[in-house]
Formats: C-alpha cells, structure tokens, sequence
C-alpha cells in the first residue's frame, strides 16, 4: 500500500497518527494496522512524512515541520560560497530557501490558481492537440494523427501546475541580503535552492517505500 491509497481510510481533518498497534500484510490491513504503519514509518522518515502531508492534505502544521527540518539538512548540505554571503544571516536564509522550496514543491493541481494552462491540471496532453493550437513547437512525432497516447505536457513537464520562477526566490531571499547580486545568485544560490525543491522529490519518495516495506 502507498500513502496515498492510506490516507483514503482517513478524513484529512482528523488523521491521527499512533504506533499502538500491528501492521499486518497488505491484504488483510485494517484501519487500525494502517495508522499503526502510519506511525512507525513517520517516525523512521520524519521530512519525507511531513512534506507529504502538507502537500497532500494542505496540513498547515506539516508544512512548517516540513520547512524546519528540511532547512536543517540545507545548512548542512550548503555550498560554502552560499555560506560565504550568508554568514551570520544563514539560518533565515535557510528557513527562506526552504520555505520557497517547501511551496513550490506543495502545489497541486487541485488548486485552480495553480493548475497548468496547458494540459489543465491533467500532466498529460494529446499529440494532436499539442500539433493544432497547442502553442508549442511540436516534432513530426507529436504530430501524427495515429498516435494512441498523449504526451507529457511540455509547459508543465508533466507536473499539471504552472512553473514557479526562480526569481521568486531571488527576490525572497535578496530581502535578506540585499547586498547578494542577481549573478550571483545564478551561479551559487539557484542551484542550490533547486535541489533542496528536488530534496523534497526524494525525501517523499523515501518515505513512500517506508511505508510500503511495512504494508506489504
């Protein structure tokens, strides 16, 4: 079983986590054994568990774990050129990072505001579509009228939510530091800061197989 099959036991707004009770396998599990599982492999993958609540059960209190622990990997895991600008300021200017990261790995296409104005939310697009009106530059492959399946959608790259600017971030963080040039911030801190978005990918995924070694 997966989260996201798990959480279907549950209301969002009265998931309580406990460890008082069994796992069993996967066929025969009950409420009880799931949450049971819930518990344990929370406890085994604390970030990968609270970036999955924030962003799928938009648990506010998730989301500021999430932040927390996750700027305590990124002070540690941090370039020292980012350091270097840092100094003193570099605990916010994890907390900021991360807080950035931490959204825009959140966004769902659930959310109106953030649904992709391309495949509508739906990852996916039609050769045919993306070839007539599409508004992208398509290869003779997109275009052929007897392909079965769509596509990965190319503005959104398959996420069905609109692309968030790094600039976003520059600008959270240059509040900061005023004094962090946008050059570099290009070559130091951007990197940086996308891979702590692709550390909430993995960190997910983490706790995913967690759970699942503990429901199978």
């Amino acid at each position: 079983m997966n989260l996201e099959a798990a959480i279907k036991h549950f209301s969002p707004k009265s998931l309580m986590i406990s460890d008082s009770s069994r796992a069993t396998a996967s066929a025969a599990l009950t409420g009880t054994d799931v949450m049971a599982a819930l518990g344990m492999a929370q406890s085994r993958a604390e970030l990968g568990f609270a970036l999955f609540f924030a962003k799928h059960m938009k648990d506010r209190e998730s989301r500021e774990k999430a932040i927390k622990l996750l700027a305590s990997v990124a002070f540690k895991m941090s370039p020292p050129a980012v350091g270097k600008v840092a100094g003193r300021r570099m605990a916010k200017a994890m907390l900021i990072l991360c807080s950035q990261a931490v959204d825009v790995y959140c966004r769902t296409a659930d959310d109106p505001q953030v649904r992709c104005t391309q495949c509508k939310g739906r990852r996916m697009v039609a050769p045919i579509a993306l070839a007539n009106g599409g508004g992208v530059i398509c290869d003779h492959e997109l275009t052929k009228i007897s392909e079965p399946k769509g596509r990965s959608c190319p503005r959104c790259h398959g996420t069905g939510v609109k692309p968030v600017p790094a600039s976003r971030a520059y600008r959270a963080i240059n509040a900061l530091l005023p004094e962090l040039p946008e050059r570099t911030w290009s070559l130091n801190w951007k990197p940086f800061y996308e891979s702590l978005i692709t550390r909430c990918e993995v960190e997910e995924s983490e706790a995913n197989m967690v759970f699942q070694c503990m429901t199978s």
